[in-house]
């Protein structure tokens, strides 16, 4: 009998699915504490079911289908990768026996805490002790006046980096900008909150302004022009120009932190407002100073981290700055208030009320440090995180650990939030309303102590902290399914980022689990399964070869205990063809062949890393138990792929869903390790010679993927409108949907002529250029240009209506539009960018028919 994994798969009722969950919340359980690469749960529960519902069965239908049902399984699935935990979660609401593995003790930790049951009562009294301990002393760090006079609480307090002019001796603030809040809607108009970069003083300014005067001091200032550069390491000061990292290296010290501006909330008040530190704010803050330096020899290496930051690449933005060790990413304050915390968490004496607890303040860390920083857009912090990188900033946040803002009371009721789902689970209502819909009873996971253990008793998970190329305490043919995300080569150096927290864990776990006893979470030496970026020649291919044969040997190991009728199905992307024909090679290898691939879309975690394919694809595999009857050439390989790429990407602009270019790289990649496992290993160049190995491989996938300029262009040829202008042609085959051109994208997509093409869309403002680098100009940016030029291009009619919409919410069509080709183009737009604008635009010129 075949399983619906193999032969279908709701692909457009669960990519509008995953839209509904961001639109709504990421299920609690999975925010519990920081991990990344999170995959989002739904996929992970219609990937678990299909893999073992019958042919024929509906996920999603008219009644809600099988997806919204109660499930007992009664199946094994082993996640040799587990990280956040979604394939373990996910399992036992459907009623299987889980079986996670995970090298990294932080993400083991985080997973333990999310599926062991806990007394929620006996975590509430713990709390409500520690809180009658030291919330008073720790909230007395904490306290401001409002602009009023009233006892306030400080939810954020704003710092400002500063370094030593090299000409002048003078310290410079390293403010990019001197604006606290943007777009904030006051006395019904929209204000930006300003402060003054001599005094401090902070009021409200009309949004966008170019020029404000302090109403204090009188300064006359631009508040978007600050003394840092936007986006580059220098920074301007009367003498001139200088190179933060020059300048800092000169110093022989880390950028030193000022106070300088406050958020709070008074509760006298009702309200949230910002102000300028005063002396009693600076004071406050020297008087934990003082109190920190009295404890500070009985707790450091207690109760703070001692670690150096080890060399490598994502630590080595902050090494540069001359920071050593992580405590030193802290100021006095955190680390008193971190420290008396930590110190009444390991006194609870109940093990699982402890931990439960540990969590929340590790989870706190990201944001209870001078890393992180605050968005003036939204009006919120931004931890640490929001970059893949530990890099200082400029401007810095401190949060209140125990108010309002991300500190550790937040994080201890995303715990209790998580710990409610699990005893009530939910998923977004793809049906309509209500927006979530309960599923089924709560669940736990009752951990086991070994594989017999799992199986003989009444226990349903069990978890291991070590690594997947080891899985000897699991027998052969045991499990009836894989489910996994892999680690992605490049992507994310998961081990030098968990040393964050992992360094604080240990301080409360080493004497009881053996995998923090190391001063250290794994890194590449020690098992991790990662690639460094940045690297070339004779250590790329030495460490990609490393990563292969480790996944290879992570593989096989999974394909020993999987049932010969059983699924390996992992989601996947990537933005370069090595990465996929090397996971290609690890697949043939371990004995795996591809089944199928199904493009959904990728669930984007909450940073700053945009761009990029928007879509995962998870791949069906099963063990090969025969070679293929038939064999292939590449070419015969490269057409299969691409009529299968063509016919999905029409079937999703007829859908009205949009594919950006890294999406369809990521599709026709997936279509590569499906067509290519069809034929292998009967698979021969054009040389005649068998195509083998992973470099074999790779050239084949690199010549297969400059298919993709040719698929988007020949369909975008499709979508624009005939005898529509040169300009918008060109605009829309080569340059719209993307942020900016590289050399190597101009010289693939222009063989000849490239030059002046750039050149006639620089005069029109379509781009600009940034050194190398080609950058696409949005319609908002090309508003002054519109304004004072009359070109009749269909692109700039087009970008015309799209400032009128945003700036008026109307569509006037002056008697020069061509409604027709403006309205398919706009669609065409949409589709490429994903800007809803454009999108509305089409609707509105489609409903009134063309009519002026």
């Amino acid at each position: 009998m075949r399983r619906l994994i193999e032969v279908d798969f709701p692909i457009q009722e669960l990519n509008d699915l995953v839209s509904k969950e961001k639109g709504i919340t990421t299920p609690p359980i999975y925010q519990m504490h920081k991990w990344w690469a999170h995959r989002a749960g739904c996929i992970f529960r219609a990937l678990i079911l299909a893999a073992f519902l019958p042919e024929g069965a509906r996920l999603f239908d008219a009644l809600g289908g099988e997806f919204y049902k109660k499930h007992t399984l009664d199946k094994v699935i082993l996640d040799p990768f587990m990280g956040s935990g979604t394939t373990l979660v996910e399992g036992l609401r459907l009623g299987c026996k889980v079986i996670g593995m995970e090298i990294h003790p932080v993400a083991w930790f985080t997973v333990k805490n999310a599926l062991e049951p806990i007394d929620l009562k006996a975590l509430d009294a713990a709390f409500k002790g520690i809180e009658a301990r030291i919330a008073p002393r720790i909230k007395s760090y904490y306290q401001t006046c409002c602009l009023k006079g009233h006892q306030a609480e400080a939810m954020y307090i704003f710092w400002v980096n500063k370094v030593p002019c090299q000409r002048g001796g003078e310290m410079v603030r390293l403010f990019p900008n001197y604006i606290l809040a943007r777009g904030v809607r006051r006395d019904k108009r929209e204000m930006d909150t300003v402060f003054c970069p001599e005094c401090y003083t902070v009021w409200w300014a009309s949004a966008g302004a170019k020029q404000v005067t302090c109403p204090k001091c009188l300064q006359a200032f631009d508040p978007s022009r600050g003394v840092k550069e936007a986006k580059s390491p220098n920074f301007r000061c009367v003498h001139g120009t200088d190179s933060v990292l020059d300048v800092v290296k000169k110093w022989g010290r880390p950028p030193e932190p000022e106070m300088f501006a406050v958020e709070y909330y008074c509760p006298q008040c009702k309200s949230r407002d910002y102000k300028g530190v005063d002396e009693e704010d600076v004071r406050l803050f020297e008087r934990a100073k003082d109190d920190w330096n009295a404890i500070k020899d009985e707790v450091m290496g207690r109760l703070v981290p001692t670690q150096e930051m080890r060399d490598g690449f994502n630590t080595k933005q902050a090494k540069n700055f001359l920071y050593r060790y992580f405590y030193e990413m802290f100021n006095e304050r955190q680390l008193l208030t971190l420290s008396l915390l930590l110190g009444e968490i390991v006194k609870v004496e109940d093990r699982r009320v402890r931990e439960a607890l540990l969590l929340a303040f590790s989870d706190s860390l990201r944001a209870t440090n001078m890393f992180a920083t605050y968005h003036a857009g939204h009006a919120q912090m931004r931890d640490l995180f929001a970059h893949h990188a530990y890099i200082p900033p400029a401007q810095v946040a401190e949060t209140n650990p125990w108010g309002r803002g991300m500190g550790f009371l937040s994080c201890y009721t995303n715990f209790i939030e998580g710990t409610e789902y699990r005893l009530q689970p939910w998923n977004a209502n793809l049906g309509g309303k209500p927006p979530r819909k309960a599923i089924g009873d709560g669940f736990e996971g009752k951990l086991a102590f070994s594989y017999n253990d799992l199986m003989e008793n009444d226990r349903n998970a069990l978890l291991r902290c070590g690594t997947a190329e080891d899985l000897s305490f699991l027998p052969p043919q045991s499990v009836d399914a894989v489910v996994t995300d892999p680690p992605y080569c490049d992507n994310v150096m998961y081990g030098e980022l968990a040393d964050f927290f992992y360094i604080w864990q240990c301080l409360a776990l080493k004497d009881t689990y053996s995998w923090y006893r190391p001063i250290y979470t794994p890194k590449r030496s020690e098992g991790e399964l990662v690639v460094m970026p940045g690297l070339a020649g004779e250590e790329q291919a030495r460490q990609r070869k490393e990563f292969w044969a480790g996944l290879i040997t992570c593989y096989r190991e999974c394909r020993r205990v999987l049932k010969d009728d059983g699924f390996l199905v992992f989601t996947f992307h990537h933005s370069k063809p090595w990465a996929w024909a090397g996971l290609l090679w690890s697949i043939l290898e371990s004995g795996f062949t591809v089944d199928a691939i199904y493009p959904v879309t990728s669930e984007q975690e909450t940073t700053i890393h945009r761009g990029g394919a928007g879509y995962d694809i998870p791949c069906v595999c099963r063990k090969r138990k025969e070679e293929p009857r038939v064999e292939a050439s590449l070419g015969r390989i490269k057409g299969e792929v691409y009529q299968e790429v063509v016919d999905l990407f029409r079937s999703y602009r007829a859908q009205g869903k949009g594919l950006s270019d890294e999406d369809v790289f990521v599709i026709l990649m997936g279509k590569c390790l499906q067509v290519f496992s069809r034929y292998y290993p009967k698979v021969y160049g054009d040389d005649g010679q068998p195509v083998r190995g992973e470099e074999g491989i790779t050239k084949a996938l690199e010549d297969m993927a400059d298919m993709v300029d040719t698929i988007i262009k020949e369909e975008d040829l499709r979508e624009i409108p005939a005898g529509v202008d040169e300009t918008t042609r060109d605009y829309c085959l080569y340059v719209a949907g993307r942020r900016g051109l590289t050399k190597d994208d101009i010289d693939k997509r222009f063989k000849v002529g490239g030059e002046d093409f750039l050149r006639s869309l620089e005069r029109q403002q379509l781009i600009k250029r940034d050194g190398s680098k080609v950058v696409v100009l949005s319609p908002v940016q090309r508003k002054k240009y519109l304004e004072e030029h009359s070109s009749y291009t269909v692109i700039d009619q087009l970008h015309r209506l799209y400032n009128d919409v945003k700036g008026k919410g109307s569509i006037p069509l002056s008697s020069s539009t061509s409604p027709d080709a403006i309205s398919k183009v706009a669609r065409l737009l949409f589709l490429k960018t994903g800007d809803n604008t454009y999108k509305t635009l089409h609707n509105y010129i489609q409903a009134v028919g063309g009519r002026r």
